[in-house]
């Protein structure tokens, strides 16, 4: 697995985490929180994991 994949994984991982446990009410809050505890990932790069991350839990419905 590359660095990049096992980076995008921990997102995925750590987001998830953050929609399960977090206590976020808006998606906005959410998102502030995931850029500032990944700061060195490009905000496009973050949104796609997130939007991945909501495809896949959308399909488990």
């Amino acid at each position: 697995m590359s660095d990049r994949e096992l980076l995008e994984l921990e997102i995925t991982m750590h987001a998830f985490r953050m929609m399960r446990d977090g206590g976020y009410r808006r998606a906005t809050k959410l998102w502030e929180d995931l850029q500032k505890d990944f700061p060195d990932v490009p905000k496009d790069r973050l949104k796609q994991v997130v939007a991945a991350l909501c495809r896949k839990l959308m399909e488990e419905e």
